[in-house]
């Protein structure tokens, strides 16, 4: 029965996004985040490794029926606020959410791709300089807080150059996340390929996405590319071509990816969290305080946040990082009404995200918003609440920072202009 239940409002959802006439906005971008991370409760089952004498093994459990109800009540609630919100949009005076509108002239959008690029370049170039080693060695669990820094300027230029039409940049910075992508870490090319997306496809104004499947097909290219990659990137990082192409060629291994992709780790996670009634007794607010306020480790401490908690209990023994899960976050500090109020205010900040991305005339704070929507709608899914601070906290940096900068490379400029 909570299978069915939970199926009904699978198909409900996905008949609505794909059907019905509207922009491919942010609350596309969290339905497909759903789509993606609740994938478990449509197979049935969740994943995880548990060390066993010297070695892991990998588990495959039975998913328990309260995680397909937590999955059908979050998609559930981001569908009726989406369609709430269609219906607001469609009542409003300017109607039904058109194409964005005219941007600032080219010359302006020209000056903050120079700034915002050059900022990104000398943030990974101060990474090179001094993580060298660790990027030779392949140590990336070993890089310092500049390629944090570059890690998220990186895909934010790439979003800024595409969007505004800088197909020279755009390649650059493209460049850029791939040759992150071959060290080993795949959150600045999702950044870069979703935040792009985002503006583009909101551009088109009202559609039925069903009548624009060659982005269906580009969205699952992507995404089991992305998945794949994992798996093979070390063979080619070693340069062993013949067991990459031997992987890549064979159907059963695209197969394998999915069944032990990243979904499944992480909604086992609150499948625990649920089964065992995990709880903690750590704060919240204390958490959020040291991560989000400036100096706010002072003030609270270094409290031990829920996410390494999870990790400690769930993933013994694993020495490098791992992903966590918003809802089993939410669940295990508030059970139930907690989990609840997290989905309304995750269904709440797609129109927030809407409203400002169709109010804004400026290609740099256009591609802020964008990746910010990702990190808020999307990544949350697999780094919780915690992570998703830090990440935006770096985002806010770079674009502050740029941002400053394009308003002194702009006075310098209205200085050096010859007067008429």
């Amino acid at each position: 029965m909570i299978a069915l239940l939970a199926a009904l409002v699978f198909l409900g959802a996905v008949s609505y996004y794909l059907l019905a006439r509207r922009p491919i906005d942010f609350y596309a971008l969290a339905f497909f985040s759903c789509v993606i991370y609740f994938m478990p409760s449509l197979f049935g089952y969740v994943w995880h490794t548990r060390p066993v004498n010297s070695r892991f093994v990998d588990v495959f459990i039975p998913i328990d029926p309260r995680v397909r109800i937590a999955h059908a009540l979050i998609l559930a609630i981001v569908l009726a606020a989406t369609v709430l919100h269609d219906r607001l949009r469609a009542r409003s005076p300017h109607g039904r959410g058109e194409a964005l509108p005219v941007m600032q002239p080219a010359s302006e959008a020209g000056a903050a791709n120079a700034v915002f690029a050059l900022l990104a370049v000398a943030l990974y170039a101060v990474f090179v300089a001094q993580d060298f080693d660790h990027i030779v060695l392949r140590q990336k669990g070993q890089f310092g807080r500049f390629y944090a820094l570059a890690a998220i300027a990186i895909p934010y230029a790439f979003t800024l150059a595409a969007t505004s039409r800088h197909r020279i940049l755009a390649l650059v910075f493209g460049a850029g996340a791939l040759l992150d992508l071959y060290v080993g870490n795949r959150e600045p090319l999702v950044f870069a390929i979703l935040g792009t997306a985002v503006i583009l496809l909101a551009g088109l104004g009202p559609v039925r996405l069903i009548a624009q499947y060659r982005y269906i097909v580009a969205a699952a290219v992507c995404v089991l590319f992305v998945l794949a990659y994992k798996n093979v990137a070390l063979q080619i990082r070693l340069g062993n071509w013949p067991l990459v192409f031997a992987r890549l060629t064979n159907p059963q291994y695209y197969v394998n990816t999915v069944a032990r992709s990243e979904p499944f780790l992480t909604q086992s996670i609150l499948h625990y969290a649920l089964v065992q009634g995990w709880s903690f007794d750590g704060s919240l607010v204390a958490g959020l305080v040291s991560n989000l306020v400036p100096f706010g480790n002072i003030v609270v401490g270094d409290p031990q946040t829920v996410s390494g908690h999870i990790n400690d209990v769930l993933f013994e023994r694993v020495t490098y990082g791992v992903a966590s899960n918003l809802w089993a976050e939410a669940y295990i500090h508030g059970r139930w009404l907690l989990l609840v109020v997290y989905a309304l205010v995750y269904a709440a900040l797609p129109a927030a995200l809407n409203t400002a991305l169709a109010r804004c005339r400026r290609h740099q704070t256009r591609a802020y918003i964008s990746v910010l929507g990702v990190l808020l709608l999307f990544y949350i899914q697999r780094i919780g609440l915690d992570g998703t601070v830090t990440w935006v906290k770096r985002l806010t940096v770079v674009y502050v920072v740029g941002s400053v900068g394009l308003v002194a490379w702009n006075l310098v400029r209205a200085r050096l202009r010859p007067a008429r």
